[in-house]
């Protein structure tokens, strides 16, 4: 069955995981555009506004965190779901994510590809805010 059609931002400093994004997720029905670092991904997020942003937080030169307090500062991003993934998150680092406005879920590197599918799944299907 194919996926709704969701277009999805990756801001991950990963090239690899970037192909490997595109590979999974374009044959599910999903428009992957990729960010290696937070300044372009902050510059595609205002001129694409994608239905969805898997943001990484160990990035050079800017964190992840920096990332998403510009994405939430700005009115043309705000409001944009995001999905955070990292590799060296604490339990207590999770739960304070989650607890974020507009984090819809937290992804631990490695992660399964079928959970970042049903979790873009269900972004995609839910109403435009």
């Amino acid at each position: 069955m194919m996926t709704p059609r969701c277009s999805i931002l990756l801001i991950d400093d990963d090239v690899y995981l970037g192909k490997l994004m595109r590979l999974c997720l374009e044959p599910e029905g999903h428009e992957v555009m990729l960010a290696t670092d937070g300044d372009i991904g902050l510059t595609l997020a205002a001129e694409a506004h994608p239905d969805c942003i898997l943001l990484d937080l160990m990035m050079p030169y800017r964190s992840g965190m920096d990332v998403y307090l510009d994405l939430q500062n700005n009115p043309q991003t705000s409001a944009i779901p995001i999905v955070v993934f990292s590799a060296s998150l604490t339990q207590r680092d999770e739960e304070a994510w989650r607890r974020l406005p507009h984090v819809v879920d937290v992804v631990q590197k490695p992660f399964d590809m079928q959970h970042l599918i049903q979790t873009l799944d269900t972004v995609c299907t839910q109403p435009s805010a």
